[in-house]
């Protein structure tokens, strides 16, 4: 269903290992499930990084991601769905975390990020309730992430 990077220090080197071990995960077919499946059930294979230590700034992040594409000719779809740093702030692909409704992003935009020292990790907990399946009726977790307020969310 996902795979999550752990990074001691998120680097440039470091995001661009993370987004080409993406860019393989993404290529591969999702396993079938029978059952009855809830909420969005992604096609592909999920990436996240979670790093202990980082840049100051998300921003710089983004940078980086952007410098990827570019570099290597990289479709963003295929990058790393979300990034954390902790203690200082989470990016996402906004494509890959739709129940997090941003309305100034427009087309032109690929991730999100915000700057801040708690809430990370329950936004990387959050993105995962957006695209649980099981075979049983579980609550239903999506309205979870739709409640996720942030403060000065920048578009990248």
């Amino acid at each position: 269903m996902a795979t999550i990077e752990s990074k001691s220090m998120l680097t440039e080197v470091e995001l661009g290992n993370a987004c080409k071990a993406s860019i393989a995960h993404k290529s591969l077919s999702r396993q079938s499930f029978s059952g009855m499946t809830v909420g969005n059930l992604p096609t592909e294979i999920i990436s996240y990084v979670v790093a202990y230590d980082g840049p100051a700034n998300m921003q710089t992040v983004s940078g980086w991601l952007v410098n990827y594409i570019r570099t290597n000719n990289a479709n963003s779809d295929q990058l790393v769905d979300l990034i954390i740093i902790l203690g200082k702030g989470v990016l996402w692909r906004l494509k890959s975390f739709s129940a997090l409704q941003i309305p100034n992003a427009t087309s032109n935009h690929n991730w999100a990020f915000i700057d801040q020292r708690e809430k990370n990790l329950f936004t990387l907990f959050a993105h995962m309730l957006t695209w649980t399946s099981a075979s049983s009726t579980p609550p239903n977790t999506l309205g979870y992430a739709a409640k996720v307020q942030y403060q000065n969310v920048q578009l990248a």
